[in-house]
């Protein structure tokens, strides 16, 4: 039985009397008979059985290209199908290993497969490249797709997230996603969907874990507001804080406004001004009045920037950008009492001095922030009469 044969591929014979061999054996004994110089190799259509049923149960048929083997003898061909091999030598070797057709066997062949039943397992997880299977068999993807249903099942994938694996369509596609994603492992990939991390990259799932955030949409909130962590976050939400320069400006000012007494984050934020001027600088009550404004604008700036403007209506935009947030607690309805707290308030005085004629405060040769005022008790008659009376006692002891 000769294996060294020449192919040739062509579109056919025409009215040329051909014999189809049934069996390849057949066929080999007649190559080996008449030893033709050539083997050609043809496709036609071939009507096959599918493994899926009618309504009425009937099995289901559909046509298939198949490759041809043939030689031309005396004015007959002899034809053997040669279900879509190059050679019948591969023919022989795909037989063997389990294979039916040829397209199988080559890319099973390709794929490192040792034989049919481990290709088919493969393919019907969806992989093509045995190396590949192997690896997402390591990393836990093998079974995905039943994993990724049972955790639906059990309630740690609620709808929402398993919306959006539920559609792929195999192992091999569970895999793809997670290792496009980055995620190590199946495992990995699963908590992550559970906390909403489905279109997410890996490395925003494990800084989320780091910094201690539950979910993707607080960890995603808090990333917009440059929070470091789910901690600050949640504290400043509670507040009604989402940015973190308000969150820093709020904490700054809420430390000075406990350090020295004022009564409202308004009056705090004003000596802050103040503090701020460079020594033996001047400003006038106006100036400070405007200051005062423009830090209050800035802050309303930070709270409605573009980003946030897609996520709320129009109405509270327009609605909430005149508003200051809530724990910025003020106390000044007009310039008039701002004068009367330059004038009244010992904070201020410790850093400049205000001229009520000319309208103008001056900061002082002090340090940007003084130390806290020590509270001192007033001295009463009572108090002066009690302590010149301990003095003529212990005079008189002495004595």
């Amino acid at each position: 039985m000769s294996t060294n044969r020449v192919y040739h591929k062509i579109n056919g014979y025409d009215n040329l009397p051909t014999i189809y061999i049934a069996d390849i054996d057949v066929f080999e004994e007649l190559l080996d008979k008449y030893v033709p110089d050539f083997i050609f190799v043809s496709t036609k259509k071939q009507t096959i059985e599918t493994e899926e049923k009618d309504l009425i149960g009937r099995t289901k048929s559909t046509e298939k290209e198949v490759s041809v083997f043939s030689f031309h003898n005396e004015g007959i061909v002899y034809a053997v199908n040669g279900m879509n091999y190059d050679t019948i030598a591969d023919y022989r070797e795909g037989q063997d290993k389990g294979y039916v057709y040829g397209d199988e066997y080559y890319e099973a062949k390709e794929g490192g497969f040792a034989d049919y039943e481990e290709y088919s397992l493969c393919k019907e997880a969806g992989f093509t490249d045995r190396d590949e299977y192997l690896k997402a068999q390591e990393l836990g993807f093998v079974g995905g797709g039943e994993k990724l249903q049972q955790a639906f099942n059990t309630a740690k994938l609620n709808e929402k997230e398993y919306t959006k694996v539920k559609g792929l369509k195999n192992d091999a596609a569970v895999f793809a996603m997670a290792a496009d994603a980055g995620f190590e492992n199946y495992d990995e990939f699963e908590n992550a969907l559970a906390k909403g991390f489905v279109s997410a990259n890996a490395s925003d799932y494990r800084e989320a874990l780091e910094k201690g955030f539950d979910d993707s949409e607080t960890y995603m909130a808090a990333q917009e507001g440059n929070f470091a962590s789910q901690e600050e976050y949640e504290s400043a939400k509670d507040l009604g804080i989402t940015d973190k320069h308000e969150w820093e400006q709020y904490n700054r000012l809420l430390e000075m406004q406990n350090q020295y007494n004022f009564r409202t984050v308004e009056q705090t934020h004003l000596f802050d001004i103040l503090a701020d001027l460079p020594e033996g600088k001047k400003m006038s009550i106006a100036r400070t009045w405007d200051a005062l404004k423009e830090g209050q604008n800035s802050l309303l700036s930070s709270r409605f920037n573009l980003n946030k403007w897609f996520n709320e209506p129009v109405a509270n935009l327009f609605k909430g950008s005149k508003k200051l947030p809530n724990w910025y607690t003020t106390s000044f309805k007009d310039i008039v009492e701002v004068k009367v707290f330059l004038i009244s308030n010992e904070n201020v005085g410790q850093i400049g001095l205000y001229d009520a004629d000319g309208e103008v405060f001056e900061r002082s040769a002090t340090t940007a922030t003084p130390p806290v005022l020590e509270v001192v008790k007033e001295t009463t008659i009572e108090d002066t009469a009690a302590a010149e009376q301990n003095t003529n006692e212990e005079d008189a002891a002495e004595a």
